[in-house]
């Protein structure tokens, strides 16, 4: 089962660990909504997605034979990141300060939850790639989750000539994806044999080479951090679940912004919740107060403090981790607005565990983070130090972010905040 870091707090019987859990949750609104998982590996978080189904067909009485077709879909998985942070209490201070220890452990559990948060939507891990040998006239991009060059080894990207053409194999996966046309200058997605994972390409098409070639590509990071919602919901015209503006300069949050991304994009029907930074926020209660009343309807939500607006039964959740710095045309103080369903088959969050066998209410009532793992976060006291009279304590998260089905979140961008 999962569960919220609100109802973690609740069933904890550390004092630690409920007081933290609860600042962590009202310190960012979407905290409050979004459930962790334990994964089922102690490595990586997996879960399937659905793909295309094929549909079953009538027939007369006499048929001869019954056509035969099975959906499609893939196995998703993350390589879970680590957080890991230290804490040094000097021995005098201690001795002066019996809760010394513990404070500032909370306060380093605190800074993590907080990290997890922001990385929940801005998290990427890849910051680099490097082609070898490099193909002329085609440079890295950008790419998306779950492409990692450290656990999977290198991917592949192959062009051929006649009408030039681009394909590219994930690391990890087996085969090439669809060979996608190369007649222009531009920017060109390419899709693995695993369709979640994509890479995008900038193309010269004056330099490109004039024979077929194969290289290889790996990926780099220097943040090691999970890949977030934006990784799952890229900036991208053309793109699954995201509405680019069609204003030149951004479009202005309007009504319907918001009945497009609940009737047109997040199809699941489960715990719903439209997430935006103050901004925004503010955009969406000056549309209420012209519809009608000063703020409309309100919710009052476990783990926020105060009433939450609603707009057709579904919450505004505050995120100032979302930024305001989209562009375009003159538009720079742009910003975009997610629709997500954080039931556990949408937006969740998977996290290792110590004890696989135990369920997550269990683990939470029996134990403390210095014992054991409370939604993948671990205190751990390495010891005294040599080198200064101190000793050390350390908290340690395992972790991902996953969208278990591509209907379950949505992305409006390039939204006027200013």
């Amino acid at each position: 089962m999962a569960l919220t870091i609100y109802e973690a707090a609740r069933l904890t019987q550390n004092p630690l660990a409920r007081d933290t859990f609860l600042s962590i949750a009202t310190s960012d609104e979407m905290m409050a909504k979004l459930r962790f998982e334990q994964a089922d590996s102690p490595l990586s978080f997996s879960w399937p997605r659905e793909g295309a189904t094929v549909d079953p067909a009538f027939v007369d009485a006499n048929h001869a034979s019954i056509t035969e077709g099975t959906g499609n879909g893939d196995l998703v998985t993350r390589p879970l990141r680590m957080l890991i942070g230290d804490a040094d209490t000097y021995v005098w201070a201690m001795q002066a300060n019996a809760n010394l220890v513990a404070d500032e452990l909370d306060r380093k559990v605190k800074a993590a939850g907080r990290i997890i948060s922001q990385k929940a939507i801005l998290g990427g891990y890849v910051t680099g790639a490097t082609i070898t040998p490099a193909i002329a006239g085609v440079a890295f991009q950008s790419v998306g989750t779950g492409v990692d060059s450290l656990r999977a080894g290198g991917g592949d990207i192959k062009f051929q000539t006649g009408a030039p053409r681009l394909s590219w194999r994930a690391p990890g996966d087996r085969d090439f994806g669809a060979e996608v046309l190369t007649p222009s200058n531009g920017v060109y997605m390419l899709r693995s044999d695993n369709p979640n994972k994509w890479l995008r390409v900038t193309v010269t098409f004056a330099s490109l080479p004039g024979s077929g070639t194969e290289a290889n590509i790996t990926f780099a990071s220097t943040t090691h951090e999970p890949d977030g919602l934006f990784k799952e919901l890229p900036a991208i015209a053309g793109e699954s679940q995201v509405a680019m503006s069609v204003g030149a300069n951004g479009d202005a949050l309007s009504f319907a912004t918001l009945d497009m991304l609940i009737d047109d994009m997040v199809k699941t029907r489960g715990d719903r919740a439209f997430v935006g930074n103050s901004k925004l926020k503010a955009k969406f209660l000056a549309l209420l107060r012209t519809a009608g009343g000063l703020t409309g309807s309100e919710l009052a939500i476990p783990g926020i403090n105060g009433p939450v607006p609603t707009y057709r039964g579904i919450p505004f959740l505050q995120n100032d981790w979302i930024p305001s710095t989209e562009v375009k045309g003159s538009g720079t103080t742009l910003s975009s607005l997610l629709l997500m369903d954080f039931e556990p088959g949408g937006f969740v969050c998977g996290y290792a565990g110590r004890n696989p066998g135990m369920s997550d209410e269990a683990r939470i009532a029996t134990l403390d983070p210095s014992q054991g793992s409370v939604l993948g976060i671990n205190i751990r006291r390495v010891g005294e130090l040599e080198a200064k009279e101190a000793v050390r304590h350390r908290v340690v998260w395992r972790g991902a972010f996953g969208l278990k089905s591509r209907l379950a979140a949505a992305r409006a961008c390039e939204l006027i905040t200013a």
